[in-house]
């Protein structure tokens, strides 16, 4: 079954063989335009025309067929013409539109691939948030999870962290993390960086950058952490023989994952400093009472254990009060300060020294019998009496110097006692017989007893 325009072809033919006119024509060249438009070919519209012609033959007196093909191929070429001029018009427009939709297809791809990036840069931010925001006291540990959370993102490059304090580098090359050695000189080099900076090699920029993760490379990202001294704290590094560039995207990102970091050693730092004011008395120094409980209780259950000696020392400012009441309280801070001082020189690295409160200390010694802890005590005792406060008298400005000493009481650990209570009450009860005595003497509590 023939089309519409087909039919209407037909129609328009045989009008014109059985009537010629200028009219037929018109109709017929305004048709190959609609053909041409429906996609009929050239074969397909001489298929037409010759069944047209068919059609006329039988209604017409055969000799009047050779005039009757004549004519109808003045027809045909008419309609041709004007189909071939409205043919190659219709493709240049449909060519023209197929460019523009495949100019159109292009730029939703790359927005597809931006949107994914993004997606994925959101993602891997995301990831970094969470692994931030836990309660990390490894920081080794949280930088080498941070660094894994970016591969996907740079899978030809080699990703790494450089930690200056610690002096090391974590690094992760085709999916493996490992820590390599410190190169002092390379890393020297890139501290004098302490902007987010991209280096290319292939561009001769920047050639004073030293490869920190592989020998060969040809671009690398040097993403520095500032402390509060304006000092590299760690730096993040991603070195790749690709050349990368720090597109408007890419650079959102590395700034956003900056200021994580950056937020992550600013809590960090408050909450090792919160730990520090927890533990360690202001002025001195030393522990405060409250750890210096925890410390003697854990002491004691280690020494119980494993059947190791352990003694306490209880030492008191003596006459401390006079001092404070007569020359203020600024020069006894000088006196509990130079006490501190004095007992850090003097003691050994394991050896736990705490302020007890007011101008009192206490000593935790380790493996230390009673033998060993009197001449430890002694040799304090000894050390704070030879030393002298040297201050500035407010009134005359005048340079004084005024001598302290100490009572020290001592206790170790027996079958009794065998807790830290009973263990710091005969302490203090051999402190209060080194009063008695005269002050500025060492008592045991076996002496005291």
């Amino acid at each position: 079954m023939l089309s519409k325009p087909c039919q209407a072809y037909q129609t328009i033919l045989v009008e014109y063989l059985l009537n010629p006119s200028e009219n037929c024509l018109y109709q017929a060249c305004k048709l190959s335009t609609h053909l041409a438009h429906a996609g009929i070919g050239p074969d397909e519209i001489i298929e037409i025309h010759l069944r047209s012609l068919e059609s006329v033959f039988q209604q017409t007196h055969p000799l009047k067929t050779p005039g009757l093909v004549l004519q109808s191929f003045n027809f045909l070429l008419e309609v041709m013409i004007t189909y071939g001029l409205s043919h190659h018009e219709y493709l240049e427009k449909k060519t023209q539109e197929i460019q523009e939709m495949a100019q159109k297809l292009e730029k939703v791809q790359r927005k597809n691939e931006e949107l994914d990036r993004q997606a994925l840069e959101l993602k891997v931010i995301a990831q970094i948030s969470r692994i931030l925001m836990e309660d990390h006291f490894d920081i080794p540990e949280a930088l080498t999870q941070v660094i894994q959370a970016m591969q996907p993102l740079f899978i030809n490059a080699n990703l790494g962290m450089v930690l200056p304090n610690s002096r090391i580098i974590i690094k992760l090359i085709h999916d493996e993390i490992t820590v390599i050695d410190y190169n002092a000189e390379a890393v020297q080099i890139n501290l004098a960086y302490k902007d987010l900076t991209i280096f290319k090699k292939m561009e001769g920029s920047n050639a004073l950058y030293q490869p920190l993760l592989q020998s060969d490379y040809n671009s690398a990202i040097w993403i520095p952490i500032l402390n509060n001294n304006h000092e590299i704290t760690w730096a993040l590094v991603v070195e790749s023989e690709d050349t990368m560039r720090m597109s408007e995207d890419m650079a959102r990102f590395l700034g956003v994952l900056r200021d994580l970091l950056v937020t992550f050693y600013k809590r960090n730092s408050l909450v090792q400093q919160l730990s520090i004011q927890a533990t360690i008395d202001e002025l001195t120094g030393l522990y405060n009472y409250r750890h210096f409980s925890r410390l003697l209780e854990l002491e004691i259950e280690r020494a119980l254990r494993y059947d190791r000696p352990l003694s306490l020392l209880v030492l008191d400012i003596d006459h401390f009060k006079i001092l404070n009441d007569s020359r203020g309280h600024l020069v006894g801070d000088l006196g509990l300060k130079q006490i501190a001082t004095i007992m850090r020189k003097n003691l050994r690295d394991c050896d736990i020294l705490c302020r007890y409160g007011g101008d009192e200390f206490v000593v935790i010694l380790p493996e230390t019998n009673l033998h060993r802890a009197m001449a430890t005590a002694e040799r304090l005792r000894s050390k704070i009496e030879q030393e002298k406060i040297e201050f500035t008298e407010r009134w005359n400005s005048h340079m004084e110097k005024i001598q302290l000493t100490v009572s020290i009481g001592i206790a170790t650990l027996n079958e009794e006692p065998d807790n830290a209570y009973d263990l710091l009450k005969q302490a203090d009860q051999a402190l209060y017989q080194a009063k008695k005595a005269g002050r500025n003497q060492v008592y045991c509590a076996r002496k005291a007893n």
